[in-house]
């Protein structure tokens, strides 16, 4: 999604300056960018500036791969088209749809399944239990996701990931 945004930043002019954008989409973000990552990006920058205090000190300027490294999953997650989000669309028509290649489904049906991986996420950062959770349905959703991406990843993602295991092996109630 990252090299997607940048590609399509690049090719958006400000309309105060009419000088083009650069492609760092963080750094220098187009209006329709900043209006929907725009909340998120300062705390990222923030988060970035912390990392960079080892840095010698004319190096301590977050870089986009800072920033980018500090965003949360939320962002990812709300870059997607939601529900009547007109500019969210227009990314997604004119950028993001590039970054998964291999999504055989409606955008919705990705939307859905990143937003159940985001759920599960939270739910384990948060140290909530599990127990009630639908962590075979989440499993199916991170293979969408990462189907969607990336066959061959899908297909590393198949051979090292345990969870599938671990749900054939516990005990039926």
């Amino acid at each position: 999604m990252d090299e997607q945004l940048c590609l399509w930043n690049a090719g958006q002019v400000d309309p105060t300056t009419r000088e083009s954008h650069s492609s760092d989409w963080l750094l220098d973000p187009s209006i329709l960018l900043e209006r929907v990552v725009g909340r998120d990006l300062p705390e990222a920058k923030n988060r970035a500036g912390h990392s960079t205090r080892a840095r010698p000190k004319d190096q301590r300027d977050p870089l986009h791969a800072d920033i980018l490294a500090a965003l949360s999953m939320g962002t990812w997650r709300f870059l997607l088209p939601g529900r009547k989000d007109l500019g969210k669309q227009l990314l997604w028509d004119e950028a993001l749809h590039y970054a998964f290649p291999h999504l055989r489904r409606p955008v919705h049906e990705l939307e859905r399944a990143v937003d159940g991986v985001y759920r599960l996420r939270n739910r384990v950062a948060h140290l909530e239990p599990l127990i009630n959770s639908s962590i075979a349905a989440q499993l199916a959703n991170m293979r969408t996701v990462i189907g969607a991406i990336d066959q061959d990843l899908l297909s590393w993602f198949a051979s090292v990931e345990k969870i599938g295991a671990t749900l054939k092996a516990r005990p039926k109630p």
